[in-house]
C-alpha cells in the first residue's frame, strides 16, 4: 500500500530523486520530468512513471498497479483542491514524495515518520465485518458504533488513528473577539497522515462540526477520514473530495452558538464508545468500529486466521458446496 507520509522538498530537488527512485525500483528511464502544473509537461515514462485518471476507484486501482510494478504514480487531485494538481509519490515500500501545486510550489504535507504497519494490513483486506467477528471472539463486545452513525460514501474505507475533541453544549454565539474554533483549528492543523478527526458531540443533536473545509484542509495533512456522532454538512463538497466521514446524520448546522471544543486528545465518548487517542478506527460501508491499541496485535492475529478461513468459506461456496458442508469445515459464517 501506498505510505502517505511524504518529506517536504522544493521541486528543483525532484531531479535528484532520480538516484532514488533507481535504488527503490530497480529501474531505469528518463530524467524526472519537469513540473509545470500541465499535463502536457507531466512526460510518462512507462518504466518509470504512470499518469493516473481522476477518479477516486481510479487511483486506487492504478496505485496497486504501481505498486505491483514498483513505479511512481503521478496522481490528480480532485478538481476541489485548487492549489495542489498533482501528487507525486515514489511506492518503495517507505514513501519518498511530495505534492506540487500548479505554480510548481510545494503544499507542505503533514509531520514524516515510520510506516504504520497495523494500520497498513488492516487496509489490506480486512473489513468492520470480520473485525467485529474477532473482537467479539475477544470477549470486546461493545466497539462497533452505533448504526446510525453511516459513512457519507459508502465506497471509500476509512482507517487510523483517533485524533479526538470533545464538544460541550453552549446557548449563546462567542463575544467580540473570540475565537470559537480555536481548538478545532488547533486539532486540524495538527493532523498528519494516518489520523482520523473524531468529534464527540453529546447527544443534543445540534450541530453538524465537520464539512468542506474542514475536510479540506485535512485532506492536504494527510488525515484518513474524520467520524463524529454528530452531523456532517456541505456534503456534496466532502464526496468531491473523497474524504472518508462517518457522521450522525445531514445538517446545516454550525457548531456556532450550539457547541464548542473543550479539550483534544483526551478519552471521549463517540455513540456510546470509549475512544482514547491512538485508538484504530475502521470503518466501510458496514459501519465503523473501534480496535483499543492493546487488542491490536490480538485482532490482527486472529483477523488473519478468520480472514483465510472466510476466503476458503467464499471459495468452496462459488464451487457449489453446501452452506453446511463449508460451515463445518471452516467454522466461519
Amino acid at each position: 500500500m501506498i505510505d502517505p507520509r511524504c518529506r517536504t522538498v522544493t521541486a528543483e530537488t525532484i531531479h535528484a530523486r532520480r538516484g532514488a527512485a533507481k535504488a527503490a525500483t530497480g529501474r531505469g528511464g528518463a530524467d524526472v520530468p519537469d513540473l509545470k502544473g500541465s499535463q502536457g509537461d507531466l512526460q510518462d515514462d512507462p518504466g518509470l512513471y504512470m499518469e493516473v485518471p481522476e477518479n477516486s476507484e481510479s487511483i486506487r486501482a492504478s496505485e496497486q498497479t504501481a505498486e505491483a510494478r514498483g513505479a511512481i504514480a503521478l496522481v490528480p487531485a480532485s478538481r476541489q483542491l485548487t492549489l495542489c494538481r498533482w501528487r507525486v509519490c515514489l511506492l518503495s515500500g517507505i514513501c519518498v514524495g511530495e505534492r506540487v501545486t500548479m505554480n510548481d510550489r510545494i503544499v507542505p504535507s503533514a509531520t514524516s515518520g515510520q510506516v504504520d504497519h497495523v494500520i497498513a494490513e488492516l487496509k489490506d483486506g480486512f473489513f468492520c465485518a470480520l473485525i467485529s467477528d474477532v473482537l467479539d471472539e475477544l470477549g470486546h463486545t461493545r466497539l462497533a458504533l452505533p448504526p446510525y452513525i453511516r459513512p457519507l460514501d459508502e465506497n471509500l474505507k476509512l482507517v487510523g488513528r483517533a485524533r479526538t475533541m470533545l464538544y460541550a453544549d453552549v446557548y449563546a454565539r462567542p463575544g467580540p473577539g473570540e475565537n470559537h474554533y480555536a481548538l478545532e483549528i488547533q486539532l486540524v492543523d495538527s493532523l498528519g497522515p494516518g489520523d482520523v478527526a473524531v468529534a464527540a458531540c453529546g447527544k443534543t443533536g445540534r450541530i453538524a462540526p465537520w464539512g468542506g473545509l474542514l475536510s479540506t484542509a485535512a485532506t492536504m495533512r494527510g488525515a484518513s477520514g474524520a467520524v463524529m456522532d454528530g452531523y456532517v454538512r456541505d456534503i456534496l463538497h466532502v464526496r468531491e473530495l473523497g474524504f472518508p466521514v462517518f457522521a450522525g446524520g445531514i445538517a446545516p448546522l454550525d457548531s456556532q452558538g450550539r457547541g464548542k471544543v473543550i479539550e483534544i486528545d483526551v478519552p471521549v465518548e463517540v455513540g456510546g464508545v470509549l475512544i482514547n487517542p491512538g485508538d484504530i478506527v475502521f470503518g466501510d460501508a458496514d459501519g465503523c468500529i473501534i480496535i483499543p491499541r492493546d487488542l491490536e496485535d490480538a485482532v490482527i492475529a486472529n483477523g488473519r486466521e478468520k480472514l483465510a478461513a472466510e476466503n476458503k468459506s467464499q471459495k468452496a461456496l462459488l464451487e457449489g458446496n453446501l452452506l453446511k458442508d463449508v460451515y463445518d469445515e471452516f467454522g466461519v459464517l
